[in-house]
């Protein structure tokens, strides 16, 4: 009886955990994120200043959106954003975007970094 109770217990847990995890917006090191951005054109003079610009941007209108995403598309583009070396809030913005069908009053273009 005391074994079933733990198990149902560590379950619940288990399931009450990935569903606070996914009500929480991912972090993500814009400054590390960003030391290898490239210029967009040749008028970009410092890359890293203008693209942490962009994602502190990009984290804020997320914060603002971030629940009214469905949980589905959130743990889907959170888990796409983590597969490239260099995860990014603007590049979880757009996937979610795409997924809503509702594209950002202001798009603004994605740095190109190098990959390993």
């Amino acid at each position: 009886m005391r074994q079933r109770l733990l198990r149902f217990v560590l379950a619940s847990s288990a399931m009450w955990c990935s569903a606070v995890i996914a009500q929480e917006m991912p972090r993500i090191d814009i400054e590390a994120s960003c030391r290898q951005a490239r210029a967009l054109s040749p008028e970009d003079t410092d890359p890293y200043a203008g693209c942490v610009r962009d994602e502190t941007a990009a984290a804020s209108q997320l914060r603002a959106t971030w629940v009214e995403s469905s949980r589905s598309h959130r743990e889907s583009c959170s888990q796409e954003t983590q597969i490239a070396s260099s995860p990014s809030y603007v590049e979880l913005i757009t996937c979610l975007e795409m997924y809503s069908g509702s594209p950002s009053a202001n798009p603004r273009p994605r740095r190109l970094q190098a990959r390993p």
